[in-house]
């Protein structure tokens, strides 16, 4: 009778173990699927970051060109001078 009980035990585990591989396998099937739904919202939240920033970066450029073409404009001469004078600066530093 002990041993029925005992072989009755050890079947019951088989099945509690074989009941726990499966929980264990779904749970990691779950969380990989977190994770992948985690990276692909973090990926969109920078990539929207990145445009937001380049958006930003492309009215800054258009501000300064705007800007320096206004001053151009108005001073001329003074532009082709101080062109001129930066052009001999950075050739002197580039020969040596």
């Amino acid at each position: 009778m002990a041993s029925t009980d005992v072989a009755a035990d050890v079947e019951a585990l088989k099945k509690d173990l074989s009941s726990l591989r499966g929980d264990i396998k779904s749970l990691k099937s779950s969380i990989a699927a977190e994770i992948r739904e985690a990276a692909a919202n973090a990926s969109d939240g920078l990539t929207g970051v990145a445009r937001s920033a380049a958006s930003t970066v492309a009215a800054a450029g258009e501000k300064s060109y705007t800007v320096a073409a206004r001053q151009i404009e108005a001073n001329p001469l003074t532009s082709v001078l101080m062109a001129a004078g930066i052009g001999i600066i950075i050739g002197s530093m580039l020969r040596r």
